[in-house]
């Protein structure tokens, strides 16, 4: 695995480290950490598919976490 396809992977495994399932650090935290206004630059969506067909559980990851957007504990 390249460095882009590592960059690409913490960027896709966000809606799971947001959630209480995975490490439940906020939206800007998580996306500071993996520098994705830096990395966005260096990749199209074609990049992401490949990833995404090979580790079909995040798009559960997703799903889970557009679930719980605006709800309220």
């Amino acid at each position: 695995m390249n460095s882009l396809q590592e960059k690409l992977l913490a960027i896709l495994n966000i809606g799971h480290d947001t959630s209480i399932r995975g490490k439940g650090v906020s939206l800007r935290q998580a996306l500071c950490q993996v520098n994705y206004l830096e990395a966005r630059r260096q990749f199209t969506s074609q990049d992401l598919l490949p990833l995404i067909q090979e580790r079909r559980q995040l798009i559960d990851q997703w799903i889970l976490y557009s679930a719980n957007i605006g709800i309220e504990p």
